[in-house]
């Protein structure tokens, strides 16, 4: 890697529910652009659908992660305030 070039350290992709496909479709991308790279995805599962459930966002997590891990993305949850999942107690 050229000196001037600075590894990525992880990057993030937020679930925010109000459109599924779009979601799936942006993690998606993001996973096939950082495949082969030991680069880390963090997922922060948002709330922009206040109606979401709580197995709904288990679903869409699981979807997430075993999406990655067939792709050899290690995965993270990363709480976020005022998110469905805001602190590492609720993670």
């Amino acid at each position: 890697q050229p000196p001037h070039l600075k590894k990525i350290l992880a990057v993030f992709v937020r679930i925010d529910f109000a459109d599924p496909a779009a979601d799936t479709a942006r993690y998606q991308e993001v996973v096939r652009q950082i495949a082969g790279q030991d680069i880390p995805l963090w997922i922060i599962l948002g709330n922009k659908k206040p109606t979401i459930t709580q197995p709904e966002a288990e679903a869409a997590l699981v979807a997430a992660v075993t999406f990655a891990g067939k792709h050899g993305v290690r995965t993270a949850l990363y709480p976020h305030s005022h998110c469905f999942i805001s602190s590492a107690e609720q993670a």
